[in-house]
């Protein structure tokens, strides 16, 4: 699919569609129920780009480097970005085709712009990519629970994997919205205290500071910052 000049990264520099105006990657819902509030959605969004591998930074800047690692957050940062317009490119790019109404998920747009293979495609990547996701938050949370409490990560990991599971088996995201919102309120604290700690000790003992770390280690900036 090719996309011509006129479309920009602006939505202000591109033509509004009817409907299009406060969602522009949205058509008719088309059960015509009721959708979730936007304090909910705000909240799953919020969690699932601000997660708990916000935690992590410090350790992955300590291995990288500050200037390393400040450049990779910032090239995530921008990909990210532009593969967001690139949805709403695509969804006002399909538009006049009439096939956005039968689109409600990743792998269906991609059956629109490349056919089978491009949902093939797409739905293994999201399958990939979310299992990591739920594994390293496994290893994450079972190697602070046995900082905390000593016993084997093992045993955590056990405990923990049924909860994931249920959690995963939830098909709604309205569902979710609760648990999202008590997520966002940890993780906030959470950051608050690491960066309360952090500047406390700082300002006590300046550590020496590495502009660009091994290069084996670039690996844990790209974990944390996704």
């Amino acid at each position: 699919m090719v996309f011509t000049d006129e479309t920009t990264c602006s939505s202000n520099a591109l033509p509004t569609m009817a409907g299009d105006s406060a969602f522009p990657l949205l058509g008719p819902h088309p059960g015509g129920g009721h959708l979730s509030s936007q304090p909910k959605t705000f909240a799953n969004v919020f969690i699932a780009i601000v997660g708990a591998g916000v935690l992590g930074l410090p350790y992955a800047f300590k291995r990288t480097g500050w200037a390393a690692g400040t450049l990779m957050l910032l090239a995530v940062g921008a990909l990210t970005y532009h593969c967001m317009m690139l949805l709403v490119r695509t969804r006002r790019r399909l538009e006049p085709e009439g096939v956005v109404s039968k689109i409600s998920s990743f792998g269906d747009l991609g059956l629109a712009v490349a056919g089978p293979s491009g949902r093939l495609a797409v739905d293994s990547m999201i399958v990939l990519s979310q299992a990591g996701f739920c594994v390293g938050y496994l290893i994450f949370i079972s190697n602070t629970l046995a900082h905390i409490f000593p016993n084997p990560k093992s045993l955590y990991l056990g405990l923990l994997m049924p909860f994931q599971l249920a959690l995963n088996s939830i098909r709604s995201l309205t569902v979710l919205a609760p648990l999202s919102i008590f997520a966002d309120i940890v993780d906030i604290a959470a950051m608050v205290v690491v960066l309360v700690v952090d500047v406390s000790s700082f300002s006590r003992h300046q550590p020496d500071l590495i502009s660009f770390g091994e290069p084996s280690a670039v690996q844990y900036d790209g974990e944390f910052t996704e």
